[in-house]
């Protein structure tokens, strides 16, 4: 079975990870990333529990110590050097992407009764393994390569300036920029990413509690 599909929501979440009300911003990237990784449950026929779905929809620098106050710096920042918006954007989007992917990694590898929910404790484990999995190096190369060689400011830019054989508005063209770079990853490094999550998480394949009859 096949990941079911979330790039709407990784598009979403790129506009709403970048509102102009640094607190509102978190909140409205959470209802993003919520409704990715429920979609993601459900194709697996897993309930999310109201608990579980808070926990692993969180913004992984939410969770972290001064989390929000990056997040107020960064806004701020943000506004003066358009590039690093269009950076967090891609961020936020490639977050939801590898998130729903380790998800469904997850939720694939442990046989559990048809509608059976997933409540807080295990949300706790997965979040803590997906952690893991971002400090690693394939996560710093995947969100470092639309900001490396031909950057998106530099995509942005041209997309801007250049020659439009399209008949695309200005608009469209930035946003087919961002969303090219954001594509143009490799899926080795989502093969490590995986390797990454899988040594982190604390449970064996098909090894759960909600096993199936």
């Amino acid at each position: 079975m096949t990941s079911p599909p979330v790039g709407a929501h990784a598009l979403a979440a790129a506009v709403v990870s970048s509102l102009p009300v640094p607190l509102l911003a978190p909140r409205a990237l959470q209802l993003v990333r919520g409704a990715a990784l429920r979609r993601v449950a459900h194709a697996r026929s897993v309930r999310l529990t109201r608990e579980a779905r808070a926990i692993l929809a969180r913004p992984p620098e939410a969770v972290t110590p001064g989390g929000i106050a990056r997040r107020v710096v960064g806004a701020m920042t943000a506004r003066i050097a358009a590039p690093l918006l269009v950076a967090q954007r891609v961020e936020a989007a490639l977050g939801v992407l590898v998130d729903a992917r380790l998800l469904d990694r997850h939720l694939g590898r442990r046989a559990r009764r048809a509608h059976a929910p997933l409540g807080a404790d295990e949300a706790r484990a997965i979040v803590a393994a997906v952690a893991a999995a971002r400090r690693g190096a394939a996560w710093k190369t995947l969100v470092g390569l639309p900001r490396g060689g031909v950057t998106v400011a530099q995509r942005t830019g041209r997309a801007i300036v250049g020659e439009e054989l399209e008949d695309r508005t200005p608009i469209e063209r930035v946003v087919d920029a961002l969303l090219d770079a954001a594509a143009d990853v490799p899926g080795d490094l989502f093969d490590a990413l995986a390797r990454d999550f899988d040594a982190a998480s604390p449970f064996d394949a098909l090894g759960a509690s909600e096993t199936a009859p």
